[in-house]
């Protein structure tokens, strides 16, 4: 019997306007196996429904506006997952790289408690995302 793993590839779309704050949408979804990992396409929310242990992936090239200091970071229900994320220093109109990967684990939920997961990766600066993706991997 053939195990199958809960999985997503998640693809932005080409010259995605981003501001301060804003989540990276993707709108093309190249692999979902599973139903752990929850993603609907057009959205920036990953949902990690089941209880167990993520790797959760972010690569992309940015452009910013402006010259300066650029942070991609994963959040999880709008709190900062502590050491997901990438600071560059980029130069305007100078596409730079962005990535960063990390393991989330998903404690069980109950009656009382949803524990669910709803991760987004967001900007702290205003630029264009020239190519993103986001991979999810449940691993145990």
């Amino acid at each position: 019997m053939a195990i199958k793993t809960s999985s997503l590839v998640a693809i932005a779309p080409a010259g995605q306007a981003l501001l301060v704050g804003s989540p990276v949408q993707y709108d093309t979804v190249r692999v979902h196996t599973g139903t752990a990992v929850g993603f609907v396409s057009g959205s920036s929310a990953v949902y990690l429904r089941n209880a167990g242990l993520y790797l959760v992936a972010f690569d992309g090239d940015f452009t910013i506006t402006t010259t300066g200091a650029v942070t991609f970071q994963l959040f999880d229900k709008d709190e900062a997952v502590v050491g997901a994320e990438n600071t560059i220093q980029a130069t305007a109109a100078v596409p730079q790289g962005v990535h960063f990967a990390t393991l989330i684990e998903v404690k069980p939920s109950c009656p009382m408690i949803d524990n669910t997961a709803v991760l987004q990766v967001r900007t702290n600066a205003i630029g264009t995302l020239v190519t993103g993706d986001i991979n999810v991997l449940k691993v145990g």
